[in-house]
């Protein structure tokens, strides 16, 4: 680039380059806002995707007390870790639509994404204490008279 296409790009040489590389085989892919719409759509797809698994595998273990193969030697309250589970999957269903992957935050968006992420952290939790014992049964007070 010479003289003329510094003073043409506005006394920067970077910026005739960049007009250089736009003419050329490069500049072939979509740009800006389409490139932004396109992997908005692939964020929201996996995220959907995410939080509708961890509600299945949440759903299964409070129906049934299932939990996924991985998870099964520590987990030793499934009910709970499946109720866990549900309540994790509302809190980042929430926090995702409402918050991030809404766009700008606004008004009374930001706390409700917020309150997700609370609901989300709760959830998960409750997944954590479905790995420890439960409370022992209570039995009933043993009699203090002597048997006959």
């Amino acid at each position: 680039m010479g003289a003329v296409g510094a003073a043409a790009s506005g006394g920067l040489p970077s910026a005739g380059i960049g007009r250089a590389i736009v003419g050329s085989r490069l500049s072939r892919a979509p740009e800006g806002p389409a490139i932004m719409g396109a992997v908005h759509a692939i964020l929201v797809v996996v995220s959907a995707l995410a939080v509708t698994v961890l509600a299945v595998g949440g759903a299964a273990g409070v129906a049934t007390g299932w939990v996924a193969p991985w998870g099964r030697s520590r987990v030793l309250r499934p009910r709970l870790w499946g109720w866990g589970s549900l309540i994790a999957a509302t809190g980042a269903t929430v926090w995702m639509f409402v918050g991030p992957l809404n766009g700008r935050p606004h008004g009374a968006s930001v706390y409700v994404a917020w309150a997700g992420w609370v609901l989300f952290m709760v959830g998960l939790l409750i997944r954590i204490r479905a790995r420890r014992p439960g409370r022992a049964p209570r039995l009933p007070p043993a009699s203090t008279t002597a048997a006959s």
